[in-house]
């Protein structure tokens, strides 16, 4: 479903339950991939805190370039924003799909149980998920996760 939710563009503000209202995690506007992903404040505060676990600031918010769709953030994103030789385009690739992949399942725990998780738990449940992903094999994204 995210991939298709990705790719639709379209505005997802009647999901969930029988005539409920699916706002943003930021209950700002009506929800849109390329919001939900990228522009919602909950979701930039993930970005941040990414970031700043991993010690690579080009994937903090504050340093993106503006995009009009979540395929044209997506890209620059998982492409561009890994420009030096000490963090991997792959590794950021993974952290992207496993960011996003994330920050869906807490919008789905909002919209479908109505439980909210605060940005640095979600970010702890992140770092487990990371961890979980290298023991299973995600080479590049170890690389760049810190060791506990």
């Amino acid at each position: 479903m995210l991939l298709v939710y990705l790719h639709s563009g379209v505005d997802f503000g009647q999901t969930g339950k029988e005539g409920m209202t699916a706002l943003t995690l930021c209950r700002g506007v009506i929800e849109s991939a390329h919001h939900l992903l990228s522009e919602c404040r909950y979701t930039r505060r993930i970005w941040q805190l990414a970031a700043e676990w991993i010690g690579y600031p080009e994937l903090n918010p504050n340093r993106w370039r503006p995009r009009v769709n979540a395929l044209s953030w997506w890209l620059n994103i998982s492409t561009t924003a890994a420009t030096t030789a000490a963090v991997p385009k792959k590794a950021v690739r993974s952290l992207t799909m496993l960011i996003s992949w994330e920050v869906w399942k807490e919008r789905n725990n909002r919209v479908f149980n109505q439980k909210e998780t605060p940005p640095t738990r979600l970010l702890e449940k992140i770092k487990a998920e990371a961890a979980f992903w290298a023991t299973a094999g995600a080479k590049y994204l170890a690389s760049i996760i810190p060791q506990v």
